[in-house]
């Protein structure tokens, strides 16, 4: 759930021109990546259950001005950690609502690599 929070405000904090803090494009990016889920579908597609939502930070990342970073972390159901992190470098919504966020991310469970992407969401 969390996940869907920092999806949207990926795509927040990159689009919005109009935003005058980093606070607000932070909660922006949140936004998007709450409202699809991103997160826990790409962790689906990789074969990877979760025994609840994801659990999601964010933090603007000092050496690429509006990249953000992000680590989201939840369970399998059989208890098993699980992280999704990266860094988001573009998040954009097409005319149907369907949102696309680039970067660099990579999941994990139990410490080993599920996934290595470098788009979550809408890719072509």
């Amino acid at each position: 759930m969390r996940l869907r929070v920092v999806a949207a405000a990926v795509a927040g904090v990159l689009a919005c021109g109009a935003c005058s803090t980093t606070a607000e494009r932070m909660n922006g990016v949140a936004a998007n990546l709450a409202g699809d889920g991103v997160g826990d579908v790409t962790l689906r597609k990789a074969g990877v259950e979760l025994k609840g939502g994801l659990s999601c930070t964010a933090t603007p990342q000092v050496r690429h001005q509006g990249w953000l970073a992000f680590e989201c972390t939840s369970t399998t159901p059989d208890g098993k950690a699980v992280r999704l992190a990266g860094s988001v470098t573009d998040a954009v919504n097409d005319d149907e609502g369907k949102g696309t966020t680039r970067g660099d991310f990579t999941g994990t469970v139990d410490g080993h690599e599920v996934l290595r992407t470098h788009c979550l969401g809408s890719c072509a």
